[in-house]
């Protein structure tokens, strides 16, 4: 039986948004409060992570993380109130998406 498998990517003025990699770093700034907690979890550079973030800040049409510079306190991240909007719209399309792969693969097999 084959398996079909899809990945979004949003695109805002031909520059992706949200991707699975994207959602999986926000996902992981959510739970951890920690920009560099999230980059571990990812296995990327702290480097990588705030240069993704810093330009997904700057494509979104309002910012997505919002960064906390770290000093005596250490700094942190968390997902701003537009960010929380788009991560949940993002899983309202995988879920139609996977609905939709699941009644393709149904039809398949038959």
């Amino acid at each position: 039986m084959a398996k079909i498998s899809c990945f979004i990517h949003v695109n805002v003025t031909e520059k992706i948004v949200l991707n699975p990699f994207l959602v999986q770093l926000l996902t992981a700034i959510q739970a951890s409060g920690s920009l560099q907690q999230a980059a571990k979890l990812q296995r990327v550079s702290y480097q990588h992570a705030w240069n993704t973030i810093k330009q997904l800040n700057c494509i979104a049409p309002l910012p997505v993380v919002e960064l906390k510079r770290g000093g005596e306190h250490g700094g942190g991240a968390a997902i701003s109130t537009y960010g929380n909007r788009i991560l949940q719209e993002y899983a309202t399309i995988e879920r139609l998406i996977q609905k939709t792969v699941n009644q393709i693969e149904t039809e398949m097999a038959m």
